[in-house]
């Protein structure tokens, strides 16, 4: 009986550079802090580079844990950050339901966002109902940021 190796339709070389432009793309988002309107990139970063590593090995882990820590260098919460670690790690111990195809990526960034956005609004949430409206622009942002990206990141 043969076993089919996965296969991930990401191209790393393609996610790297990809990557570097985004990286680019932290410098607004250092300057102006957290917008609803701008997409959240860790995120979509997180959600690529989980999907895109084949084995699903510890490694997901420390590219998690690395995008965590960016993140919280640049003044996010160490509780998102957190969030992502956790995703890295269920994605080391659960590989089927994390594979690099696009739902996987879509989805994983929606949520990656939601839960990160709610985790640093939780409190202007209780003051302001409203907040969950901004929440998910952001969300819807950040998966159509995503969403237009994939093509460039795919394997030819």
């Amino acid at each position: 009986m043969k076993t089919l190796k996965r296969k991930s339709d990401i191209s790393i070389k393609k996610l790297i550079f990809i990557s570097a432009l985004l990286f680019l793309l932290f410098i607004p988002y250092v300057y102006f802090g957290y917008l609803a309107f701008f997409p959240d990139l860790f995120s979509i970063m997180a959600a690529y580079w989980i999907s895109a590593d084949e084995k699903k090995s510890y490694s997901v882990i420390f590219i998690s844990y690395a995008i965590a820590l960016l993140r919280v260098i640049f003044g996010g919460n160490p509780l998102v950050g957190t969030l992502y670690i956790l995703t890295g790690f269920m994605a080391s111990h659960m590989p089927d339901i994390f594979k690099g195809n696009f739902p996987t990526v879509v989805i994983l960034t929606a949520i990656l966002t939601l839960l990160s956005s709610t985790i640093i609004s939780v409190n202007l949430i209780i003051e302001n109902p409203k907040t969950i409206l901004l929440i998910l622009m952001k969300v819807v942002s950040s998966t159509l940021f995503c969403i237009i990206i994939f093509p460039f990141v795919i394997e030819e």
